[in-house]
Order: C-alpha cells, then structure tokens, then sequence
C-alpha cells in the first residue's frame, strides 16, 4: 500500500523519503515550506490572508506563503495586476503612502527578499531612506550583484584609474583598453554606474548635464511636472495637454516618469 503526502488533506502518494509528494517537495526545496508558493490558492485567497493578518501582532517575520517572484518577494494579484505583497500589506495596515512622493514599502527586518510581510516590520519610506536600510542590512544590490551588470567590480576600477592618471585618455582608448562599451566609461566617469567604487577610489565624477528647467530645453517647470502627475486620471491627458501647451503623450511619459524621473513628486 502506497504511503500518502504527509501534507493535510493532500491524497498523493509520496515519492521521497522526507514523506512529501513530488508537489510538496519541490515547494519544500524552493521555499523552505511544503506549502510555500502556492500557486494552486484560489482567487481573493492571497488578498484576504493579507487582511486577516495585517494586524498580526507577532516580533518574528511572518512569512508569506504564496506566490513569490524570482527575487524572494511575495506577490499577490489585485485588480488584475500584480503587485509586490509586502506593499499591499503596508497599504491595508498603514494606509496608503503620502501623495507626492515615490514611498517604498521598507523593511525593517530586512527580510523582504526572504518572504516578510509582518506589518510590524513594515513602513512607509523614500527609495533613499529604503536603500539605506538595505546597505544597513547588507542586502542592497549594486555591482556584480545586480542583474544588469555588464562589466566586472575589476573593470570599472581599471577605468577609474586610468581617469585619474592625468593622461587625458580620449573614453574610446579607455574602452579598447578595458574591453567595454564607449557608453559604460562614459556612465562610469559621470558617476551613473559604480559609483560605490569611485567613492572608494577618491575619484570625483564628471559633472553632470543640468537637467529639467535648468537645461534650457525644457519650457515646462518642475512644479508644472508635479501637476501634471498630480492631474492623473482626474482629466483626460488631452486637455493636461492642452493646458500646458504639450503633446498628450509627452503628459503620459511625464506620469509614467519616464520623462523627468529624477523629481522626486
């Protein structure tokens, strides 16, 4: 007779020797949990195990047990999108961040790649004030660890030395020389990538463009940029277009921060 999943209420016969079904198994090595992951929930479950929990009283990190992205985070679907759990519970817990201001769902445990949605250890802060805490923790990302990492910690330095020699290398010598693109010495030199390691060299970036109003190209204000994000989806872009003497799209683009991202509001 087949021994059965020691998993409540799951009838599959067990295929490993920890006493797991091949299902439960492999959530067991992904997650850590035999129920971790759980794609198989049905809809508005995630959403309303958020709600019963979001005043979980509990000092430990309360894990989330469905879901999770590449990442570690939890991940839960709400009005047919997908959002990150831990900021949805910070919404149900703490109501929704000020208006204004790009907020993070931060951490204070530091454990939001590992599943944590304790609305304890959750709070409403500036991307700074969250990548502060993720240094302060050790789980910020930046150089090799980063996904978009196209040359090594090894070659940013060799190209910051050589800026600092005096030569006046032209960054297409520096580039040959080290192997990498035009663009990545140039990012490198303005500070825009690895910086962490001209900070630690004593290397001084380039300055950079001004940008915005100040650059002379631009004939709206930063705080008509602020409206125009402020006015979404309380009129059509046409007429924000309108009022501000631009192209509807340049108004999508402005909301969608893909023009002038860096303002902060």
């Amino acid at each position: 007779m087949p021994k059965i999943c020691i998993v409540d209420g799951c009838d599959n016969n067990q295929h490993v020797k920890v006493g797991y079904c091949s299902r439960h198994y492999y959530r067991y090595k992904t997650h850590g949990d035999p129920m971790g992951g759980r794609k198989g929930s049905s809809p508005g479950e995630p959403l309303n195990w958020i709600k019963d929990n979001s005043k979980y009283s509990g000092d430990e990190c309360l894990k989330w047990p469905f879901d999770t992205s590449a990442y570690g985070y939890g991940v839960v679907k709400q009005d047919g999108k997908k959002r990150v759990a831990s900021r949805v519970m910070c919404e149900v817990a703490h109501g929704l961040p000020p208006r204004g201001k790009i907020m993070d769902a931060a951490h204070s445990c530091g454990n939001g790649h590992l599943g944590c949605v304790n609305p304890k250890h959750l709070r409403w802060a500036t991307r700074a004030e969250n990548a502060a805490d993720k240094k302060v923790h050790g789980t910020h990302r930046e150089g090799e660890k980063t996904n978009f990492a196209s040359i090594t910690e090894a070659q940013a330095e060799l190209i910051i030395k050589i800026a600092m020699s005096g030569s006046h290398t032209p960054q297409k010598e520096i580039a040959d020389r080290v192997g990498v693109s035009v663009s990545i010495v140039g990012k490198i030199l303005r500070g825009e990538r690895w910086k962490f390691v001209a900070e630690r060299m004593g290397y001084e970036p380039k300055a950079i463009k001004a940008r915005g109003s100040q650059s002379g190209m631009s004939k709206l204000k930063e705080s008509d940029i602020l409206e125009i994000r402020a006015l979404k989806g309380k009129i059509p872009n046409k007429d924000i277009a309108e009022r501000f003497g631009v192209d509807p799209s340049h108004v999508s683009k402005i909301q969608k921060r893909v023009w002038w991202g860096w303002l902060d509001g």
